[in-house]
């Protein structure tokens, strides 16, 4: 299984003490997603700090043997121009070959809040893909974030082009009422759903059906050309 660091800025509290200082709010804690890009921003928040943080939250999990294989982030916030250098930039540091690069989904009703969040992140993909180092995995899953359903799936396969690299963003579990409280998570997430829709037998049918083989981010081999499977998966 691949193991990630879910970069954060937008939830809970900061591990580094300056950050929690500087942020200037109630107990230190991150704020909400838009008033942490504002202070990015307008620069009331120094890009150092961030680094400095991001890099407390990679090194928190290497302290633990954890063997990282990619970077990602609570509401796609390193997909914030400021910022998405650094996480470029750790990733290099600490040997981390993926960066996820997040794109838009529009989608297929309409919703205000969903509409917003894809515009800004077309925004952020357009401006971002001017320092991608190399190819990354096209984006799936945006539009059905926190939901992922099998109707979405079925109809999302067969459009799936040959020999290319997805990168379907999920989130199965098992949801803990006394672990996770937050009214506005609980609401936006059905981690039983999203559980079952990816172990339900069908799917394994329909990948088969679609010549569509399931991979990890370990498989993959970055190149300046694009990404490649690796040769020892190839033979497996």
């Amino acid at each position: 299984m691949d193991i990630g660091v879910h970069l954060n800025l937008t939830d809970r509290q900061p591990l580094t003490k300056r950050l929690s200082n500087a942020l200037n709010t109630d107990g230190g804690q991150f704020p909400g997603k838009f008033s942490i890009a504002k202070a990015v921003l307008s620069r009331q928040i120094p890009v150092d700090l961030i680094r400095a943080e991001w890099r407390a939250q990679i090194e928190h999990c290497l302290a633990r043997n954890l063997q990282l294989s990619f970077l990602n982030s609570h509401e796609h916030i390193h997909m914030l121009p400021p910022l998405y250098p650094i996480a470029l930039a750790l990733a290099t540091e600490y040997g981390i070959e993926h960066v996820r690069f997040a794109t838009p989904e529009w989608p297929r009703t309409w919703s205000a809040s969903a509409w917003l969040r894809d515009g800004i992140m077309s925004v952020l993909s357009q401006i971002n893909r001017l320092h991608m180092p190399h190819a990354a995995p096209i984006f799936l899953g945006m539009g059905e974030s926190g939901r992922l359903s099998q109707r979405y799936l079925s109809n999302l396969l067969p459009k799936l082009g040959p020999g290319r690299v997805y990168e379907l963003m999920c989130h199965p579990g098992i949801a803990d009422l006394d672990e996770v409280q937050d009214k506005r998570l609980l609401a936006y997430h059905d981690w039983e759903m999203e559980r079952q829709t990816l172990t339900d037998p069908t799917l394994k049918t329909a990948l088969a059906n679609n010549n569509i083989r399931l991979i990890g981010y370990r498989h993959l081999q970055t190149t300046q050309e694009g990404l490649h499977i690796r040769p020892e998966e190839i033979l497996t």
